[in-house]
């Protein structure tokens, strides 16, 4: 949305525009990438070469919120593994970036809301207590699944006067939630390859 704003300032021609939204969002994708690849303690590798999957690549440089999910998977991942990995601490800081890359997972998508849940893969040793290590995990998981949903019943209110199909899958997910977990998890079963 940024690039695209700035294209539309320099210039009325929709391929300006539209270069100008794919180089913003590559820039922020490579930016997120390169510094999930230095929170890397090792395996720094293997984090390069999945973010240059053909299909992140040309995720990276398509006018698509999947530039934008991509990278802060790959942020999220690095710094869970770095945590785990070397049994650091989290300090407050820490824990509000986690928190809102958390929050940006589930304003992407709804289906990757479940990806939050990398964050129980943190050990007692990352927190004063495991109390606290509890109080976190409980924090990140309610707010993220929150605004996951708020978005999603904000967007699909939006799709629904506008595809009746739409609508009818709303209806179907907010009627019968467990339905829908159990349609998802099916789905993962069948077509997880």
């Amino acid at each position: 949305a940024i690039g695209v704003t700035a294209g539309r300032l320099i210039s009325d021609n929709i391929v300006v525009i539209g270069m100008c939204g794919r180089v913003t969002g590559y820039i922020f994708w490579l930016a997120l990438c390169t510094y999930a690849i230095k929170l890397m303690p090792n395996k720094k590798v293997f984090l390069m070469i999945l973010c240059l999957l053909p299909i992140n690549i040309f995720s990276a440089i398509a006018i698509s919120g999947d530039t934008v999910t991509n990278a802060v998977c790959m942020l999220f991942i690095a710094m869970i593994y770095r945590k785990m990995y070397l049994a650091e601490k989290i300090n407050k800081k820490e824990k509000i970036v986690l928190i809102l890359t958390a929050c940006m997972l589930a304003l992407c998508k709804i289906v990757y809301l479940p990806f939050v849940t990398l964050v129980f893969m943190l050990k007692e040793s990352n927190f004063e207590s495991k109390k606290e290590l509890r109080r976190f995990c409980t924090l990140l998981i309610i707010a993220s699944v929150i605004v996951g949903l708020a978005w999603f019943v904000v967007g699909s209110s939006n799709l629904a006067t506008s595809n009746e199909a739409s609508k009818e899958q709303l209806e179907f997910i907010l009627k019968n939630p467990f339905d829908f977990v159990m349609v998802l998890l099916e789905t993962v079963v069948v077509k997880g390859e």
